[in-house]
């Protein structure tokens, strides 16, 4: 069989209004976690025996164009590389002027390596 697609979570419905990087290593980092991102959700279900949440919250916006992406996950050096991206409207674009928090959650395969994350510019 086919391998099941990644698990991911994006948009910009986050009750985090603060700007910040997680990384999730077990079930009881992620329930708290989860209840900060959505209180009223319960946490997916993640496989931490083999793998391990990685995420990008940029803090608010000012319009509802706007995203951010995971782009990829590398090794350099001695450190796991969480390399994303900030996806703003293109300009003359009609966008709904109201203060959003974007935020893209990832799950990896588990490292024990210390993880660094790497802003590209667009």
């Amino acid at each position: 069989p086919p391998p099941p697609p990644p698990q991911q979570w994006q948009g910009h419905d986050t009750a985090i209004n603060h700007q910040g990087n997680v990384v999730v290593h077990n079930d009881e980092q992620w329930i708290r976690f989860w209840g900060e991102h959505h209180p009223h959700e319960a946490a997916p279900d993640v496989d931490f025996s083999q793998n391990m949440v990685v995420g990008v919250f940029p803090g608010s916006r000012p319009a509802d164009g706007f995203q951010v992406e995971i782009t990829g996950v590398r090794q350099e050096s001695k450190n796991l590389v969480v390399d994303f991206r900030e996806i703003a409207p293109p300009l003359g674009t009609f966008a709904v002027g109201v203060t959003i928090f974007p935020y893209h959650f990832k799950v990896v395969p588990r490292s024990t390596q210390k993880v660094k994350f790497n802003r590209l510019n667009t």
